[in-house]
C-alpha cells in the first residue's frame, strides 16, 4: 500500500508542476516514459523535465528531501514540488552532479521564488531559439 501511495503522491506533483508551467505560459505535457514532463521550447525542441515530489518532514529536521532518480540519464530540468503547500522550485539537471539527495528548508518554497524560477525557465527555453 505504501508504494501505491507514493505513486499517487508523485503523480499529483507531476500534475501540479504541469499546471504551474502551463499557467506561466509554457507548453507542457505530462508523459509516462523516461521523464515526467515534456516542455516545448520556443524553437520546437522538446525539453525533458523530471518532477520530484515531497511533503514537509516534521518529525526530523523539517524541510523537504528529494532523492536523485535511479536512471542514469538525467533530465534537462528538475521541478521540486512541495505538495503539501502547493509550491515548486525549478533547477537545471546539473543539480545532481555530485549529490544523491537534495534537502531544502521550507522557507525556500515561496510564491516569489516559484515565480522567479518560472520566469528563469521561460527565458532559458526561449533563449534556445535559433534565428
Amino acid at each position: 500500500m505504501a508504494r501505491m501511495t507514493s505513486i499517487r503522491h508523485g503523480r499529483a506533483g507531476e500534475f501540479l508542476a504541469c499546471y504551474l508551467l502551463e499557467a506561466a505560459g509554457l507548453e507542457a505535457s505530462r508523459v509516462d516514459g523516461a521523464f515526467d514532463l515534456v516542455v516545448h521550447a520556443g524553437d520546437g525542441k522538446l525539453t525533458c523535465v523530471e518532477v520530484k515530489t515531497g511533503t514537509e518532514r516534521k518529525r526530523q529536521s523539517g524541510g523537504y528531501k528529494f532523492q536523485r532518480p535511479r536512471v542514469t540519464l538525467l533530465a534537462d530540468y528538475y521541478c521540486f514540488v512541495a505538495l503539501d503547500i502547493g509550491l515548486m522550485r525549478i533547477f537545471p539537471g546539473s543539480i545532481w552532479r555530485d549529490r544523491k539527495e537534495v534537502s531544502m528548508p521550507t522557507r525556500e518554497f515561496t510564491q516569489a521564488a516559484q515565480a522567479n524560477d518560472l520566469r528563469w525557465l521561460k527565458r532559458e527555453l526561449s533563449g534556445n531559439i535559433t534565428p
